[in-house]
């Protein structure tokens, strides 16, 4: 997935115009059932026209009523109902806003469709495949089709490679690559759409990300633009989820008197939703520590130990740490070391580990964990609040040692 390619992609398409024409439906079609046959354009065009006539068709040059393009049709066992159908569009966009809206039956029921469709074009097709693995937070199987999907991205007209840039900002989040997903997203602002579900999930990722990486006046702006859109769209879930992610801002930001405040307000309109209950216990949590009343946030995260589990069980052992009970942190250390199967928790791991390691009182072994482990790691995940913890330790380190043009470097670099 190399970010640059995608860059060279969008530039070479700022001048075309009616992406979904015929014309460009038929070309699509064409070039991608060929290399599905593994055909090349002399294979396909021995016997009816040239090859550079070939190359004319597939780039959406030649009208579908054209005499060779017929021809070639028949060769290639495309039928005209299979044209209007080819790029799946509509599908997409309904997958798009069936993950605005939650509507989980609704996008098994697009899958399933375009699964039981023998005439589905497999490039569209694996578009829907990947959003509906997205969003059951399959990841395994999601990497593979966004490799997949990479190798043929410049067969996808404009809307879907939009969805494909979306796709994979969502999938580098999903496992804690901010500074990654930051850069797909910034790619997204080139491309302009129409489509208001998908615009406003780039803008609700975008918050996600800005938040994490640190970026707080950035994250709020977006934040405020999301919250407005929410409010004349009249979607309330969607709505307290963003607020709950405007708590958690003022919560980074050390803003405790306005994140108590709004988080009082979400709770009013609050549903029975499980996961929005455990996001909120786990934000509560947040608060607490940040304030440090480690009892009561150790409680709170306790409860937020379901879907955010890995999230919680590392606040936990963080919180034990500031109330020097070791024994207890420990437990909850060799809790987290049972579970390291799932890649996309490697940070939370590390990060138990590096306060087990911190309670030893050695500096040194501290600072290798931390330079060894902990920053080569942050250049991935990017996660400012952990980054300006992991600085400080270096800090006191290299001021018992009395190094201070490296202390400089750090607090240059903060």
């Amino acid at each position: 997935m190399n970010i640059r390619g995608f860059e060279k992609l969008i530039n070479e398409r700022e001048v075309e115009q009616n992406e979904l024409s015929k014309n460009k439906t038929l070309a699509t079609t064409i070039r991608r059932r060929r290399k599905e046959m593994n055909y090349t354009q002399g294979q396909v065009s021995k016997g009816i026209c040239s090859v550079s006539y070939l190359s004319k068709i597939e780039n959406g040059h030649l009208e579908p009523e054209n005499y060779y393009v017929q021809e070639i049709m028949n060769r290639i066992g495309i039928g005209h109902k299979e044209i209007s159908n080819a790029v799946y569009v509509e599908e997409v966009k309904a997958i798009v806003k069936a993950m605005f809206y939650e509507e989980s039956d609704v996008i098994v029921k697009i899958y399933d469709d375009v699964s039981a469709d023998e005439n589905s074009n497999i490039l569209s097709a694996e578009l829907i495949f990947l959003g509906k693995c997205l969003y059951f937070g399959e990841l395994e199987r999601s990497l593979e089709l966004i490799k997949t999907i990479n190798l043929v991205k410049k067969d996808l007209i404009n809307y879907e490679l939009k969805v494909f840039i979306y796709f994979i900002a969502l999938f580098e989040s999903m496992n804690l690559r901010n500074k990654y997903a930051m850069n797909y997203l910034k790619i997204l602002s080139s491309l302009e759409d129409s489509d208001p579900n998908l615009c406003m999930l780039i803008l609700i990722l975008k918050a996600k990300v800005t938040i994490y990486l640190g970026q707080y006046v950035l994250a709020m702006s977006t934040i405020n633009n999301i919250e407005c859109r929410l409010i004349n769209n009249m979607n309330l879930n969607k709505l307290i989820k963003i607020k709950l992610d405007h708590v958690f801002l003022l919560t980074l930001s050390k803003q405790t008197e306005d994140a108590w405040r709004v988080l009082d307000r979400v709770k009013r309109y609050m549903s029975v939703d499980s996961t929005v209950l455990e996001r909120v216990h786990f934000i509560t949590g947040w608060l607490y520590k940040v304030e440090g009343d480690y009892e009561k946030a150790i409680t709170s995260f306790s409860n937020a130990c379901d879907q955010l589990y890995f999230e919680s069980i590392s606040n936990i052992v963080e919180c034990y740490y500031y109330l020097e009970n070791y024994s207890s942190m420990n437990e909850f250390v060799q809790m987290i070391d049972e579970n390291k199967e799932d890649k996309r928790y490697e940070f939370y791991h590390k990060l138990v580990s590096y306060f087990s390691v911190k309670s030893n009182g050695h500096l040194y072994d501290c600072k290798e964990y931390v330079t060894r482990q902990l920053m080569p790691m942050m250049k991935k995940v990017k996660y400012n609040y952990y980054y300006n913890l992991f600085s400080i330790d270096l800090i006191e380190y290299h001021r018992t040692n009395g190094r201070y043009k490296e202390i400089d470097k750090i607090r240059n670099k903060l």
